[in-house]
């Protein structure tokens, strides 16, 4: 079971046992009647605001609908305050305090449980004139500031380990790439060496046997010409081998960002990268794979998008990388170090880099041609 899971069940667990625990003193009170149904209607519709807030959603998405939400359940808590002389309605509010670190930055949390306990406060004091309305205010103030520190550390620590698994996959990436560059540099090496070496003994050997054959004894000379006739095979199959060393020098670029981008926190990520396109730069692919890597990053960062597409397609030895959110930030989205970074990049390989923020997200465009010989 994971951990969003288990605060649901703990938030409508918690709802269930106060719940039957107010609508028991109310009868203990007053009976079956008028009080008890707006009693029953109000603990109703703080269990909505709960299912609304507690949702397996990303944290960004539908941010507005959770906060109707978490005002639903405290509004319906005070009016539950006002219609029962119950301290203890002020759990409902205590769920509620455990939710903001979620949504809300620590200051903004504290400002809303602030005005919470405000609220119960004057309902204690000036509507049931009740002479330990202040240090009924407090004792609940220190319940309210626990379950939110408590839920802002728990959070902080998640972050924190979210950030590290983003650090380990794109180690992973970046590994992926340096094992397909160490796998170039030995076809490389080994080319070379069968060059140089083999390939230049070879032709000496060649030579030498074209002079044996041409000046051997009769006797000898079918030993000699197919002597020769060998070693033009083994100098032809070395020199086949050697072309198709060098040739071979894609680089698997779609495995690295797919580990790149696999299990990304609060995001729901599509890579669409058709077979057909093929990467035979590593200095390409390098440039490609940080491009992405920093649009990954921004979304993850400042975005507040719940879902990420990265899709490739090639036409007329053209590359084209759109890298996609729905994203909605809450600032104006304004070029910095890592859009300046990647722009600088793309222009070393030939390329081009454009964006566009707007309603519906942010698109991160990359451009390049195809042809440049590998590196």
């Amino acid at each position: 079971m994971d951990t969003a899971t288990t605060k649901s069940r703990v938030a409508y667990l918690t709802w269930a046992i106060v719940s039957a625990s107010a609508l028991y003193a109310q009868i203990q009170s007053s009976g079956v009647g008028t009080v008890l149904w707006l009693c029953a209607g109000l603990q109703f519709a703080i269990l909505v605001g709960i299912s609304i807030t507690v949702q397996n959603r990303s944290r960004y998405d539908g941010l507005v609908i959770r906060s109707l939400g978490m005002l639903l359940q405290t509004v319906a808590a005070i009016a539950l305050c006002i219609v029962m002389n119950e301290s203890f309605i002020s759990i409902y509010t205590i769920v509620v305090a455990g939710q903001l670190p979620y949504f809300f930055t620590v200051r903004r949390s504290l400002i809303l449980v602030a005005i919470t306990m405000a609220a119960y406060y004057n309902v204690w004091h000036y509507y049931w004139l009740a002479a330990d309305a202040l240090i009924e205010t407090a004792t609940w103030s220190s319940f309210h500031l626990f379950s939110l520190m408590v839920n802002y550390a728990l959070n902080r620590e998640q972050h924190q380990k979210e950030q590290a698994i983003a650090i380990n996959r794109e180690l992973k990436g970046t590994q992926t790439l340096l094992q397909e560059a160490a796998k170039q540099d030995e076809r490389f090496r080994i080319a070379r060496d069968l060059h140089d070496r083999l390939g230049h003994q070879l032709t000496a050997l060649s030579i030498q046997l074209d002079v044996l054959r041409r000046s051997c004894p009769a006797p000898y000379q079918q030993q000699a010409e197919s002597s020769y006739e060998l070693a033009q095979d083994l100098l032809h199959s070395i020199r086949s081998t050697v072309s198709d060393l060098r040739e071979d020098h894609t680089v698997d670029l779609a495995a690295a960002l797919k580990t790149l981008v696999q299990g990304l926190p609060g995001l729901d990520v599509s890579l669409d990268w058709p077979d057909s396109i093929q990467i035979d730069s590593l200095q390409q692919a390098q440039t490609l794979f940080y491009c992405v890597q920093e649009a990954s990053t921004n979304t993850l960062k400042h975005a507040r998008a719940s879902r990420l597409s990265i899709k490739a397609r090639s036409q007329d030895g053209q590359l084209d990388i759109w890298v996609e959110d729905n994203g909605h930030p809450t600032t104006a989205v304004v070029p910095g170090n890592g859009i300046k970074g990647m722009q600088e990049r793309m222009t070393a390989i030939a390329g081009a880099l454009d964006w566009q923020a707007g309603e519906s997200g942010v698109i991160v465009h990359l451009n390049m041609p195809l042809s440049m010989a590998p590196q």
